[in-house]
């Protein structure tokens, strides 16, 4: 769901701010992404665990692209990319809070490539799909809804844990 959207907004927000602020927005969304998983992550590992990052990531996630305007597209883009920075990395912690065996978190890393991949390659062109049929505000839709899926996807997928745990 992360890998879904991100390559396709950060190819797509940008193009919708003025032609003197796409290199730079483009750059500071890369790296407010970047900043958050590698300093602000760390620090909320330490009180709540990944899943509980990653959930709370894709929540806000699709509350801000559902309700942000889209007169202020630099803001939301900023803002979407600290949110999603996250949940890509609360995304890594968590497969090893998920998976108690080494052989189980070796594959669920292999499965996180390999839907990152498929992520990476379908996103792009079913959001640009979307907006040029439909628009700037259904692309938020859209996106919140893909974001809205991550988020109940993990909660199926840890209640499912709970009661399979021994």
């Amino acid at each position: 769901f992360y890998t879904l959207t991100f390559l396709a907004l950060l190819t797509i927000l940008p193009l919708q701010l003025p032609d003197g602020l796409r290199a730079e927005v483009t750059t500071v969304m890369s790296l407010v992404g970047i900043g958050v998983s590698l300093i602000v992550l760390p620090v909320a590992l330490l009180k709540v665990r990944a899943t509980t990052v990653v959930l709370t990531g894709f929540l806000l996630a699709a509350l801000l692209t559902a309700f942000g305007a889209s007169q202020d597209m630099l803001a939301l883009s900023v803002t979407l990319f600290a949110i999603l920075g996250l949940v890509q990395g609360g995304t890594f912690a968590a497969v090893a809070e998920l998976n108690r065996s080494m052989e189980s978190r070796t594959l669920g890393y292999g499965v996180m490539a390999q839907t990152g991949n498929i992520g990476n390659l379908i996103g792009t062109p079913l959001l640009l799909m979307v907006l040029g049929g439909a628009g700037l505000e259904t692309l938020q839709l859209a996106t919140a809804g893909i974001y809205l899926l991550g988020f109940l996807s993990l909660l199926i997928l840890m209640r499912h844990l709970r009661q399979s745990a021994p």
